[in-house]
This record gives structure tokens, sequence and C-alpha cells, in this order.
């Protein structure tokens, strides 16, 4: 198992009022054997200080995120979607770039892989 990239990050509207509620990010795993693996992730600003937890659940469920989600992942290629609360984004009052690191571990905890990446620019005012 190994983290192939990040890619596809966005920020996100989950109803029509006007603001984004999370930040979207696509991590590409390639898999080796199906099965459980663990991906935590984290969303920092660039000094380093703890912005949100990621989240696999989209909607709502992102703004209560904790440390390590579970998630099903066939042999091969896997593109699991992690989000970051648009609320602890406007809440840290600072702007992007921000720092990602995702770690991927097996279901008995022992580290696969982990990768760091660099968002794009974004203004902290434009989340809810």
């Amino acid at each position: 198992m190994f983290i192939v990239g990040i890619n596809d990050e966005g920020p996100v509207n989950w109803d029509s009022i006007k603001g984004y509620d999370s930040l979207q990010i696509n991590v590409n795993l390639n898999v080796g054997e199906a099965g459980t693996y663990i991906i935590d992730s984290s969303l920092s600003t660039f000094d380093g200080k703890l912005i949100s937890f990621g989240n696999l659940a989209e909607g709502a469920g992102v703004n209560n995120a904790i440390h390590s989600i579970a998630s099903n992942c066939k042999k091969g290629l896997n593109r699991i979607s992690v989000y970051f609360s648009g609320r602890a984004i406007k809440d840290s009052k600072k702007n992007g770039p921000y720092k990602v690191n995702v770690t991927v571990y097996n279901f008995s905890s022992k580290e696969l892989d982990s990768i760091e990446y660099e968002t794009k620019i974004y203004d902290y005012k434009e989340f809810k």
C-alpha cells in the first residue's frame, strides 16, 4: 500500500447558503491487498497550527471530525475523499495555503505510508 498522491482539491458548499462548508482533497492510494485501512489526516496553517482533522463523511458530519477514520479499500487504485471543516478554517482566521498531512495505517496500527501536501491559496473568510 502506498499513497500515489493528492489531487482534485477544492472548497465544497453542501447547502445553498453563501460560503464553503468544507475543503475537500482526494487521496489516491495504491492498495496491494483489499481491506480496511485507517486514514489519519490533518489540516494546519503554514506555521504548523492545527486547524482541523480530516473526515471521510460528506456534509455536516465534517464538523465533527475525529483523528482517524477507517476506509474499506479494494485492491488497486482507490480514490479517498477527505473533508476538512470550513468552520474550523474560518475560526483559524488564517488564509491558505495550508498544510495537509495524511498517514495511512493498517488495522493493526502499523504505519504504511504518509504524505504532506500544500493546498492552494484560500481566504478563510470564504468558509462558514
